[in-house]
């Protein structure tokens, strides 16, 4: 899999991978993939993300519309998951061949 862009997981995926100049895509991905593990390394505190919000203050306005959208985000993650299993469902199942 070494220089393959299409890992199942973002750490399958290579940090890096040999692109032409020509590849922008590749030059786009070697950017990103870089940023990509960040993300998924730790959850951090609300309060971390204080500096986002300029000139306004934290208060409970704010608060209550971040978790509409977190629960609305949430819940359409939910529904594409339900969704990806039953499409998977409809797929043919692959043979195992007993090589590595």
């Amino acid at each position: 899999m070494a220089g393959d862009k299409r890992g199942k997981t973002y750490f399958r995926m290579p940090m890096e991978v040999a692109i032409s100049n020509s590849d922008i895509v590749g030059q786009l991905y070697n950017h990103a993939r870089k940023e990509i593990g960040i993300l998924f390394q730790d959850v951090l505190p609300l309060r971390d993300f204080g500096g986002m919000i300029r000139g306004e203050t934290f208060d409970r306005e704010i608060y209550e519309e971040c978790r509409k959208i977190n629960k609305t985000f949430g819940t359409l993650v939910g529904e594409l998951r339900k969704r990806l299993r039953s499409a998977r469902l409809l797929l043919p199942k692959r043979k195992r061949s007993s090589k590595p």
